[in-house]
């Protein structure tokens, strides 16, 4: 047995778990394995056994675990799963990308209005109703969102998606 493969692995469980099977204690375990202590006749005659069995199961399917027809229609339904779920991400982050653009545009042209009303405040400050100023200063909140990182944002996303999507569909054809 190589140093990296203890009993609890070559079983494909955990240390207590295998004590637990074994009716002995954790630390009994961790001791036999250890070579400091020997197991109980009942305990290692069961720990035989189970390798014994899983040892020849896996002699006996060895080369045949990932090629059986029904693994492999359940990997194609995984992937296709994963296509149709890629495929609808892909839809929500064109939405929010859509709504990003359409917001910039109206901060655009807020922006626009906004540097008129300025202007024309510029011109003549004494005929400028209050409620162009109201609006000024009202409207810098809308103007300070910077939708350009969140577009970055959702860009890379969206990219990020379509490479994933063509890695599943080559899985898929291969």
């Amino acid at each position: 047995m190589k140093r990296d493969e203890t009993i609890s692995s070559l079983l494909g469980v955990t240390q207590r778990d295998i004590a637990l099977l074994l009716r002995i204690g954790f630390s009994h375990w961790s001791m036999y394995e250890s070579g400091k202590r020997d197991l109980p006749p009942a305990a290692l005659q069961l720990m035989s056994e189970m390798l014994e069995h899983v040892q020849a199961q896996e002699k006996r399917h060895e080369g045949r675990l990932e090629s059986t027809d029904a693994h492999a229609k359940l990997l194609r339904k995984h992937i296709s799963n994963l296509l149709h779920e890629n495929e609808y991400q892909q839809l929500v982050v064109d939405k929010k990308i859509n709504a990003e653009e359409r917001k910039q545009k109206a901060q655009f042209r807020l922006a626009q209005l906004v540097g008129f009303l300025q202007d024309r405040r510029a011109l003549n400050e004494k005929e400028t109703p209050a409620v162009h100023r109201l609006f000024i200063k009202g409207s810098s909140k809308t103007l300070a969102t910077d939708h350009s990182k969140l577009l970055l944002k959702l860009e890379l996303k969206q990219q990020l998606l379509q490479l994933e999507q063509a890695l599943l569909e080559a899985k898929l054809k291969g």
